[in-house]
Order: C-alpha cells, then sequence, then structure tokens
C-alpha cells in the first residue's frame, strides 16, 4: 500500500505545482521549468495537470527543442 500512497501524495504536489505554475506569466514559467532540464518527467506531469491552454502558452515560450523533448514524453503512445 505504500507505493500508492506516495503516488497520491506526489500527485497531489504535481497539481500543486501545476497550479503554481499556471497562474504565472508563461515566459516566467517556462523560463523556471527549463531550468529543470534533469527531471523533464517531472516537468511533463506538471504540464499534464494543466489545461491545454495553460500548457500551450508555457510550451510556446520554451526552447523548441525541450519543449519538443517534453512532448514525446508526454504523449501517451510512445514505448
Amino acid at each position: 500500500a505504500l507505493p500508492i500512497l506516495k503516488d497520491l501524495e506526489y500527485s497531489k504536489k504535481v497539481k500543486e505545482w501545476a497550479e503554481t505554475y499556471s497562474k504565472m506569466d508563461a515566459a516566467s514559467a517556462a523560463a523556471i521549468l527549463e531550468e529543470m532540464t534533469g527531471d523533464t518527467d517531472l516537468v511533463s506531469d506538471i504540464l499534464l495537470c494543466m489545461t491545454s491552454k495553460q500548457r500551450a502558452a508555457i510550451l510556446a515560450e520554451m526552447d523548441p527543442v525541450y519543449a519538443a523533448k517534453l512532448t514525446v514524453i508526454m504523449y501517451p503512445g510512445k514505448g
């Protein structure tokens, strides 16, 4: 049961961060999230918790190569 609790806690934190970043200016949020290059899975999870409009605004402000990398991670059909 412990991994489930851990997953729930993680999901809750990700949702809180998504809410925080979605309230920021898109360029500022993009700049911060881009610095998290070693944790693209976390960045992807945060972006997936946002509305598509919020996610689009942030991805548009990112470096295209990094935004593309995140999109591949978020794409459900991979693997």
